[in-house]
């Protein structure tokens, strides 16, 4: 059986382009995939991607309806046998509450990863498909279970529950 990551896109800086390489600003989210982020990343062959967008908005813009949907998803699709983890794409103004948010509420001890990026994905140097390869790593190595919400950014690895920005 392969293996099932859940990733699941909630919108901001991730999924936003730019007209140009050197557009860091004044961004928008206008049909980007959390696939097209995701790009030509060499993934091995017993590993299932399975994207899904729940929402698309700003992450200033989430509410406490945003976060119980989430949850809701999260808690049932992560019960299923073949799901390894999940990834949480989101945008960084509200990353850490909606991973504290969720670190209180989801009941599994499977590994859930939120992640991100401060620069669109059009733009030199931008970080996101990188935020994602490095937060699916950590779904599927061991020892991230029973760790509670995670949150991986710049290569670096925290705890939901004790991360401020």
């Amino acid at each position: 059986m392969n293996k099932r990551v859940l990733i699941v896109s909630t919108g901001g800086t991730i999924l936003s382009s730019g007209d140009s390489p050197i557009q860091l600003t004044n961004y928008t989210c206008r049909g980007t995939t959390i696939k097209d982020v995701l790009g030509n990343a060499d993934w091995a062959e017993d590993i299932n991607l399975d994207c899904r967008e729940i929402f698309t908005i700003p992450s200033s813009r989430i509410t406490y309806k945003h976060w119980k949907k989430l949850i809701e998803f999260l808690n049932e699709e992560i019960r299923q046998e073949d799901v390894m983890g999940a990834v949480v794409a989101h945008g960084t103004d509200t990353l850490e509450e909606s991973a504290f948010f969720a670190n209180l509420f989801l009941k599994t001890d499977k590994p859930v990863v939120f992640t991100g990026a401060m620069r669109p994905n059009t733009a030199l140097g931008s970080d996101g498909a990188l935020n994602l390869f490095n937060s699916v790593q950590i779904v599927l190595n061991s020892t991230s279970a029973k760790r509670g919400v995670l949150i991986c950014l710049n290569g670096k690895i925290s705890e939901a529950r004790l991360t401020t920005k």
